[in-house]
């Protein structure tokens, strides 16, 4: 009985190690595929063409914003071991990070942050990324879907953990 938790509760968190990394995939394809170099950090060290198609309206819209806190969420969870608390915990703490890093894209954040005083000790990337992006309600609201879906995701893992147990 036992073994068998141990072994399903392994396979679970393999599960969600695996969905998560296949999302990763999924939005860096999106990536590669759709977005100009100009406006993503890691495509200007690859210099890769832009070929539009019929997926440009969804890719340069809004679903990366899902994807991306979902599919950190799954990976962590499955590193940490997906509790009850920590799958309610661990996407909010990456819906939060997306939505910080939307914010810097309001305008009036940006002259707040990158005046003279602030702009020296910024990372490099923090500041590419939000003079190049655009701030976006949309891409907020995303963020917090992908975070609710994971949370129902991992809350109905947790329910079928338990229900095994019992049985």
């Amino acid at each position: 009985m036992v073994g068998s938790v141990i072994r399903d509760s392994y396979h679970g968190r393999i599960l969600l190690l695996l969905i998560g990394l296949a999302l990763l995939g999924y939005g860096a394809a999106g990536y590669l595929s759709f977005r100009t170099d100009s406006g993503v950090y890691f495509l200007t060290f690859l210099k890769i063409a832009y070929r539009p198609s019929w997926h440009v309206m969804i890719w340069n819209d809004h679903l990366p914003s899902l994807l991306h806190v979902a599919a950190f969420s799954l990976v962590t969870l499955a590193i940490l071991n997906p509790t009850l608390e920590r799958a309610l915990y661990v996407p909010l703490v990456w819906a939060s990070i997306n939505l910080l890093f939307e914010m810097v894209q309001h305008d009036i954040v940006k002259e707040m942050l990158f005046n003279a005083q602030w702009r020296g000790w910024l990372p490099r990337l923090f500041v590419h990324y939000s003079q190049r992006g655009r701030f976006d309600l949309y891409d907020m609201f995303y963020s917090l879907l992908g975070a609710g879906l994971v949370m129902v995701g991992a809350g109905m893992y947790q329910m079928y953990q338990k229900r095994e147990r019992l049985l």
